[in-house]
């Protein structure tokens, strides 16, 4: 099941990546941009420390977007965006589009 939960993310993320790779190549090579940046500061709920690792580094791999800290004692990972439009449609999108699903998969959750 493990297995199936990793391939339905693997799957999941790099869809994300081609979307993202696209949206930034529009507005670099379009003369009206659309970006809108800001830094949120998501709560990680479900992650271990390297549950958290994994999450930054892909947030981090994914083009428009950068993992810039995470804070331990707040358990909250700050995330800068190209695309900010509304803060906490942005941090339900990391918790329950890739916190829960690698919390899935990878079966390191914090609790």
């Amino acid at each position: 099941m493990r297995i199936f939960r990793f391939l339905s993310f693997l799957l999941f993320y790099l869809w994300e990546v081609i979307l993202s790779n696209l949206r930034v190549a529009r507005d670099i090579l379009l003369p009206n941009s659309r970006f809108n940046c800001g830094i949120v500061a998501v709560p990680i709920l479900e992650l271990s420390d390297a549950g958290v690792a994994f999450l930054a580094n892909l947030i981090s791999m994914t083009p428009g977007t950068l993992s810039l800290d995470f804070c331990s004692e707040t358990r909250r990972l700050f995330v800068h965006s190209m695309y900010l439009e509304d803060e906490a449609t942005f941090i339900n999108m990391i918790q329950t589009q890739y916190e829960r699903r690698i919390a899935g998969f990878m079966n390191i959750s914090s609790q």
